[in-house]
C-alpha cells in the first residue's frame, strides 16, 4: 500500500512537471497577434529585423504585422513601408542574403501579403538559425514595400 502511494505521488509529480513545461512553452510564444499601421511598435519592427537578419533603415514603418505564437512553432508575416531614398541600402542588405531553394508548407499567407503588387527588386528565401525566411523588396508608387515571412522549423 505504501509503495503504491509512492508510485502515485511520483506519477503526479511527473505529470505536474510536464504541464508546467507545456505551460511555459505556451507563455514563451504567446498567442496570435494582428496589428496594423500605428499599432505596430518599434519592438515589433525589431522582432522582424532580428528574425530575418536584415537591418531596416530609419523611416521604415509597419503596415501589417502578424505574429503566430499559438502553434508549436512560432512564425510571423510583416509588410513594411520604407521611403524610396532607402532603396539602395535595403537592396544591398537583402541582396546579401543567400537565396536557397527551400519551401514551407503550412500557415496560409494573409490577404495583405502580396509581393507582386509592385516591381520586385529583390526576393530571397533562406534559412537563418534553423528558421525559414522569405523577404521580398518591392518598388511601389509611394516608396518601397518589404514583405517578410519567418517561421521556426
Amino acid at each position: 500500500m505504501k509503495r503504491t502511494a509512492i508510485v502515485i505521488a511520483a506519477l503526479l509529480l511527473v505529470a505536474v512537471g510536464v504541464v508546467l513545461i507545456f505551460a511555459d512553452s505556451l507563455k514563451w510564444h504567446g498567442g496570435d497577434i494582428d496589428k496594423n499601421g500605428s499599432a505596430i511598435t518599434p519592438g515589433d519592427l525589431a522582432t522582424v529585423s532580428t528574425n530575418c537578419g536584415v537591418g531596416f533603415p530609419s523611416g521604415v514603418r509597419g503596415e501589417h504585422f502578424r505574429w503566430l505564437g499559438s502553434g508549436i512553432d512560432p512564425g510571423l508575416f510583416a509588410k513594411l513601408w520604407a521611403p524610396a531614398a532607402s532603396e539602395s541600402q535595403l537592396l544591398a542588405s537583402i541582396a546579401s542574403m543567400p537565396n536557397e531553394d527551400i519551401h514551407l508548407s503550412g500557415s496560409p499567407e494573409p490577404v495583405w501579403w502580396k509581393p507582386s503588387t509592385g516591381t520586385i527588386l529583390a526576393d530571397r528565401t533562406y534559412q537563418r538559425k534553423a528558421c525559414y525566411v522569405r523577404i521580398v523588396l518591392c518598388k511601389e508608387q509611394d516608396g518601397l514595400m518589404v514583405y517578410v515571412k519567418w517561421f521556426s522549423v
